[in-house]
């Protein structure tokens, strides 16, 4: 009987023993299970995504990515689910992706990233990844097929950041085979006269314009005004009035071409053919575009050639157009509104749409921020956002409650809300620029006006005086469609037609000083 106890004891201590290894090895097999699974569900993804199911195989992948089964398999897993968001036009969460696996210096899969964000910078016009892309080195990992593209964007990112020796290395190496040739052409001859360096600025300009032959060709036109400008930039007023004369009425870029000829026949001393062209720049057919500039200017013409009565009422125009815009821009920005709402009123305002809009921005005012460079990116920017949000819009309701879609959702959004807020905060800039602007241009006209009482009363005394010439006429007050002190109104009434405008001319002589014709 004494030796039962410890017999017991020792029966129960193996059988323990053999309880605790049997479990130790349903444990082993169910992680083996478990890992086996997860490795089949790893090539199933893999096979949907070879077979372009990319809305499956996205939502199994990123299910996928967090199982520590596949810890090894993890950076594989984060590539395959970038590349197959990228292919279904989800550039934001592919590129989140792509740069962790960057950051992580993933082997195998950092040049392959790279290079997908460099393509995607590429096309949304991101200041930011475009900088990412160029401090990593991508352009290594790109195949030559895309590397055009990407001197070109490039060489806007260096353009716009003012670092113009760099912008011409990108811009040169755009091969003339590629679609991006002429642009790149253009932009070059942008950035010698960016540098002064006018001579050259002309040739690429001229050389853009031998190489098309379309008379209203877009690439045409701009090599025409680009050389104009260079021309003005060389102070080589003729050259430059007769390259914006080559422009083509039917051209998009015809009415921007207007006041810069203006100011270059001003400073050639044409003062006649300035004022035809002003004459086409204040008729109703351009009312909603903003140009102060150009109403003082015609002012001074008028002051120059002692046409009192007509500078006066250019004057009027100015004051009785551009006070009230001055005032309304003033309350937009003492009056306090979120960010968002400049810009999502702005693009409204631009439309001339009045629901939804929180801001009434004037209309010459908001067509004037829209095509500001800064502005102009980030509502290119924006737009594509908003493309990928209606394009997860588009998808099955259950990847959209998915983890992915609520993944890319929610970094959408968010990247909505910012781009936004940035565009606002750029549009109120522009709005203080305009402001201060106007302020300058008000007092000038007021500057103006006394110059007009002064030189008034000078032309008076010598009237008075009998020292006036014989062959001065005084100003004929009765408006008709001829103006008997030489302005001559096109003999039109109603709607402006585009053939119609251009073809003002002024054929009087000045009152009190002779001019070139």
């Amino acid at each position: 009987m004494k030796l039962a106890l410890p017999f017991i004891c020792i029966v129960l201590l193996f059988g323990g023993s053999f309880s605790v290894e049997g479990k130790a090895k349903k444990t082993v097999g169910a992680k083996r299970r478990s890992r086996m699974g997860a490795f089949v569900q790893l090539q199933r993804a893999l096979k949907q995504s070879a077979q372009g199911d990319y809305v499956s195989s996205t939502e199994n992948l990123f299910r996928l990515m967090y199982k520590p089964e596949l810890s090894r398999q993890k950076n594989k897993i984060r590539y395959h689910l970038a590349l197959n968001l990228y292919n279904m036009g989800l550039y934001h969460p592919a590129i989140f992706q792509f740069q962790t696996l960057v950051s992580n210096d993933a082997a195998g899969y950092v040049g392959k990233s790279l290079q997908k964000i460099a393509l995607a910078a590429a096309y949304l016009k991101d200041d930011q990844l475009l900088h990412h892309a160029i401090s990593h080195g991508s352009l290594k990992y790109i195949s030559r097929s895309e590397r055009d593209n990407l001197h070109y964007h490039f060489g806007e990112y260096w353009m716009r950041k003012k670092k113009f020796r760099r912008a011409i290395a990108h811009f040169s190496r755009v091969k003339s085979s590629s679609p991006l040739f002429y642009k790149a052409l253009y932009q070059l001859g942008l950035v010698h006269a960016e540098l002064n360096r006018v001579n050259r600025a002309v040739r690429i300009f001229s050389k853009l314009e031998n190489r098309r032959t379309g008379v209203a060709d877009s690439f045409r036109v701009a090599a025409l005004m680009g050389k104009a400008r260079s021309y003005y930039q060389g102070k080589k007023w003729e050259q430059s009035a007769e390259a914006y004369q080559q422009v083509p009425k039917d051209s998009p870029f015809w009415h921007d071409t207007l006041l810069e000829k203006s100011w270059a026949l001003l400073r050639g001393g044409r003062l006649r053919s300035a004022l035809s062209n002003f004459h086409t720049l204040h008729s109703s057919y351009y009312e909603d575009y903003y140009q102060p500039e150009s109403l003082l200017l015609r002012s001074i013409i008028y002051l120059y050639i002692c046409k009192y009565y007509e500078m006066e009422k250019v004057l009027d125009l100015f004051h009785r157009v551009y006070r009230p815009v001055y005032v309304r821009v003033g309350n937009i920005i003492v009056r306090k509104h979120s960010l968002k709402s400049y810009y999502q009123s702005l693009v409204l305002s631009a439309d001339e749409q009045s629901r939804g809009r929180t801001i009434h921005y004037p209309v010459p005012v908001a067509r004037r921020i829209l095509r500001e460079g800064d502005f102009s990116a980030v509502h290119h920017y924006i737009t594509k956002l908003k493309e990928e949000r209606d394009l997860i819009y588009s998808l099955p309701y259950s990847w959209r409650r998915s983890m992915v879609g609520k993944y890319s959702s929610k970094l959408i959004k968010k990247r909505l809300n910012n781009a936004q807020r940035k565009a606002g905060r750029q549009a109120l800039n522009h709005l203080k620029v305009i402001r201060a602007e106007l302020k300058d241009f008000l007092t000038q006209e007021q500057y103006l006006r006394y110059e007009m009482l002064r030189s008034k009363r000078g032309f008076l005394k010598k009237k008075i005086a009998q020292k006036v010439t014989t062959g001065v006429s005084i100003e004929d007050f009765d408006r008709s469609f001829y103006i008997q002190n030489g302005y001559e109104y096109w003999p039109f009434q109603g709607e402006y037609w585009l053939d119609e405008l251009g073809n003002y001319h002024y054929v009087g002589m000045g009152s009190c000083q002779k001019y070139k014709k």
